[in-house]
């Protein structure tokens, strides 16, 4: 978990992974996009094998 001082955007290629922002759990899949907020902690743990 770690926070960046600018935005960050993770764009699923294939697979699943979870992504916590904020203390708020979500799934993305393949072809998703995911806007992740400045100042925000956030972290990225693989479901299945992904590529972003």
């Amino acid at each position: 978990m770690h926070s960046a001082p600018f935005d960050a955007m993770v764009h699923v290629l294939d697979g699943e992974v979870e992504l916590i922002i904020g203390g708020q759990s979500l799934i993305a899949k393949t072809n998703e996009f995911v806007i992740m907020p400045a100042n925000i902690p956030h972290a990225v743990k693989a479901k299945t094998q992904f590529k972003c």
